[in-house]
């Protein structure tokens, strides 16, 4: 049976079918790929993902009169970014006993179902976890560009154990031309306040390109509640004994809890994911420049194999095969020292 979108089918059919029967120890809360999903773009093949990163000012320039003489000469302007095809799969066995023993079509339908719908959640933990990861060679580098290692600066320190100054094949840099490479990077707040959080924003905002969604684990969101609860109190017209607030707003980008966002609270990211942090992290995200790329026929596929391989069963497997990309990091910020 083949799920397009796994991810999304599979945690709607888990809430709908089987969250009050079972106990889902898989993380749900996968906000930042959910929504990053809404971006994927599709491409048919080749060696690896490519994009202009920048482009540089010319140097031959000028005010030209009448009477002056104009050169021209050529001048390198883009510099190219490139990402590597990355791959990841979760396989789906259906030992032959257990299909025996589940006859009759319900009984075998929700065995499929269930074994289905565990591999297609598995791939989706997976992909947020390798999303967020502070180490961006985990699995020695087999892993997707995580958003973190993107969100980074040519100074970055801390959880990014393996930093390396360049993303996506493009060398950060303090000045010049690297500079635009690098995202926004407050690694020295340690108590949330809006005022710094307002700081990140306007660092990560340059005329109508700004961040459009905000995101942390649930810690750091806790330290937002604090900070605009008694805000929304005073501010509200009816007061009847009405506590806290049901969303979360800051400069008109939502902020979303996801569960794969570093955490020391959560332990978060756990292992193989790299180093769990030392405090909290909130990401300032323009999801505009941030997408999933896949290829066209590896978008969260699955796969069939019409015979056993090496064992007496039913296999199938769960791919993607593509990378998150982010062309504009200086879109884009966090906070990596929030401890209250």
């Amino acid at each position: 049976m083949a799920f397009s979108g796994a991810y999304t089918f599979a945690d709607w059919a888990t809430r709908e079918h089987f969250a009050p029967k079972v106990q889902d120890v898989v993380f749900n809360s996968n906000a930042v790929t959910a929504i990053l999903r809404k971006n994927l773009k599709t491409l048919s093949g080749g060696r690896r993902i490519e994009s202009f990163a920048q482009y540089k000012k010319k140097s031959g320039h000028g005010f030209v009169g009448k009477s002056d003489t104009l050169v021209a000469s050529f001048e390198q302007q883009h510099d190219a970014a490139f990402w590597a095809w990355k791959f990841q799969t979760e396989p789906v066995g259906l030992y032959i006993a257990d299909i025996l023993m589940n006859s009759g079509e319900d009984a075998r339908f929700d065995l499929v179902m269930n074994e289905n719908i565990a591999a297609a959640k598995k791939l989706a933990d997976d992909f947020g976890s390798a999303m967020f990861a502070t180490d961006y060679l985990v699995g020695g580098g087999a892993a997707i560009d995580s958003l973190d290692h993107s969100v980074s600066n040519s100074a970055a320190v801390d959880t990014e154990v393996n930093f390396s100054a360049t993303y996506a094949g493009v060398a950060r840099a303090t000045t010049g031309d690297g500079a635009t490479w690098n995202a926004n990077v407050d690694d020295t707040t340690t108590t949330f306040n809006v005022s710094a959080a307002n700081d990140l924003w306007l660092d990560c905002t340059e005329g109508s390109d700004m961040p459009t969604m905000w995101c942390s684990n649930n810690k750091a969101y806790s330290f937002f509640y604090d900070e605009m609860t008694p805000i929304q109190r005073q501010d509200a017209e009816v007061l009847t004994g009405k506590m806290g607030f049901t969303s979360a707003v800051l400069n008109g980008a939502p902020w979303v809890v996801d569960s794969h966002c570093p955490s020391l609270d959560r332990v978060v990211p756990a292992s193989p994911w790299g180093s769990t942090p030392t405090s909290e992290y909130v990401y300032a995200l323009n999801t505009n420049y941030i997408q999933i790329e896949a290829h066209e026929d590896a978008v969260f596929s699955y796969w069939g194999n019409k015979e056993p391989v090496d064992q007496f069963s039913v296999i199938g497997r769960y791919w993607f095969m593509g990378n998150v990309t982010n062309y504009n990091p200086r879109f884009s910020g966090k906070m990596s020292a929030l401890t209250a």
